[in-house]
């Protein structure tokens, strides 16, 4: 499974990824600390090239998570992609929550730090894990 994590902290990434890493090791796990950069990258990649799972911060600098759901929303219209998104965030807020899951395409909304089990529950109709 390829994964990719976007968030403008370095430690959050280094942390969720040794999570994945631990519970799943044959996992690709790449992270971008740029929305802006993860933007590009997902907007130029083929459908074949988008990762299987993509966790998203919500609270980032220049363009929040929000604004990035709302960016690549064509992408999902226009082309058949088997990404699971889902919003990785320390938000407390059920506004946030209720916003990101209003995208058809967010599958997800995790409280960071990240949890194996939480993950195991996100993408259990996936891996037929329960």
């Amino acid at each position: 499974m390829r994964v990719l994590l976007i968030d403008d902290d370095p430690l959050i990434n280094f942390v969720h990824t040794e999570v994945i890493a631990q519970e799943w090791p044959d996992w690709q796990v790449n992270s971008i600390e740029s929305p802006v950069k993860a933007l590009d990258m997902l907007q130029q990649a083929p459908a074949s090239e988008w990762p299987d799972l993509l966790l998203l911060d919500l609270n980032m600098p220049v363009l929040n998570g929000f604004d990035l759901l709302a960016q690549i929303t064509p992408v999902f219209t226009d082309r058949p992609l088997h990404t699971v998104v889902a919003i990785l965030s320390s938000s407390l807020f059920d506004e946030d929550r209720e916003k990101a899951l209003s995208f058809p395409f967010v599958q997800g909304f995790l409280e960071k730090p990240l949890q194996k089990e939480a993950l195991v529950r996100l993408l259990s109709p996936r891996t037929g894990n329960s």
